[in-house]
């Protein structure tokens, strides 16, 4: 009788753990559906409304005192393992100071790796599959590009916590008409004639990218780890 008890017990728990399963699947369901507004341009929009969602949850946070951003590692931009003796570029001096930095060859100090919000980069990986730590991507002039990093780079006395000294793949391509997987060629000379060399790296996406060269040997995949590109809406 009482593995009679137990089976029935066990079953009980299990037919209870799949009602809760297929429960939470369904409204979470229900939850993305309603974040989709326009069904024109799905994936975008619900990249869209999930950052607005996450924003104001964060704000709600924030007001409430029950949460500070200072001290949490996810939220902050932190570079490490500094380079000795390093002497900025002519073009990296002259991209810092039209970001408004006063600099100087002598006030910079060079770093090989940066968290950002809590996701590991490493410059000069550039060339290491599948996964790269030096290709990052941001937004841009309102849609998402991607680069590679040399170096990160500190300036004495600036408010800044870091900036990124790059160079820019060209513009993306999505060849499957979907916000994840893109297409770049490695020539981005004109964005970097464009929008310069130098970045914050409060501007990076915390994503990491993954990458798949193509045979044409002059562009590759790459799909971000998390999060969704913003692209111009046609």
């Amino acid at each position: 009788m009482d593995d009679v008890f137990r089976t029935v017990g066990a079953c009980c728990h299990t037919t209870h753990q799949c009602f809760h399963t297929y429960t939470t699947h369904h409204r979470y369901n229900k939850h993305v559906k309603n974040l989709v507004r326009d069904k024109s341009h799905p994936e975008v929009h619900l990249s869209h409304s999930a950052a607005n969602d996450i924003a104001t949850r964060f704000l709600t946070l924030a007001e409430s005192g029950m949460y500070d951003i200072k001290a949490d590692p996810c939220h902050i931009c932190v570079l490490s393992v500094p380079k000795a003796y390093y002497v900025p570029s002519l073009r990296e001096v002259a991209d810092l100071r039209m970001l408004g930095v006063g600099v100087d060859s002598l006030s910079v100090t060079a770093f090989a790796v940066a968290h950002i919000m809590g996701v590991h980069f490493r410059a000069g990986e550039w060339d290491h599959h599948p996964r790269c730590g030096s290709v990052v991507t941001c937004v841009i002039n309102g849609r998402s590009l991607y680069a590679r990093v040399h170096r990160f780079l500190q300036v004495d006395d600036d408010d800044s916590p870091g900036y990124a000294s790059v160079s820019w793949f060209d513009s993306p391509l999505y060849p499957f008409d979907v916000p994840l997987v893109v297409r770049v060629k490695y020539d981005g000379s004109a964005l970097d004639a464009k929008i310069g060399t130098i970045i914050p790296i409060t501007s990076i996406d915390p994503s990491q990218v993954v990458i798949e060269p193509l045979t044409d040997n002059d562009s590759s995949y790459m799909m971000r780890e998390s999060g969704y590109d913003t692209v111009p809406v046609q």
